[in-house]
């Protein structure tokens, strides 16, 4: 994949992202960083905590933990179909962790095929 259509796609990227925190949260994310490494796509974000939750986080924090590992699995769901439909490969997994104290969230998106490669349907996916 050519550096500037790369660059498009990253951006484009952090479009979608940042649509779905928007949608979920009424929230955008503050920070994004994206790379790609063959059939993976890391998104390291900084979000902006909704404050209902840090209200949670000192009340109860085991609810808050619970809410928040529903919400990431929605958000994991939501981001597979969106990033599918952007880079145009099916997506095999999304993986993602969410520290509330940091407010930081890594995720990794595992596609079918390598990104770069340019073509859809060839060979398996790398590990």
């Amino acid at each position: 994949m050519a550096s500037s259509s790369q660059g498009q796609l990253k951006q484009d990227v952090i479009k979608a992202y940042n649509a779905i925190n928007q949608e979920m949260y009424v929230s955008g994310v503050s920070q994004q960083r994206v790379e790609i490494l063959g059939d993976k796509m890391i998104i390291l974000a900084e979000h902006r905590r909704i404050p209902a939750l840090g209200l949670l986080d000192g009340l109860e924090p085991t609810v808050a933990q619970l809410v928040d590992m529903i919400l990431v699995r929605e958000n994991k769901r939501r981001l597979a179909n969106a990033l599918s439909d952007v880079v145009g490969l099916k997506v095999r997994t999304v993986l993602k962790d969410y520290d509330a104290v940091s407010r930081l969230a890594a995720t990794v998106v595992v596609f079918e095929h390598a990104i770069d490669r340019g073509e859809k349907g060839n060979g398996p996916p790398s590990l």
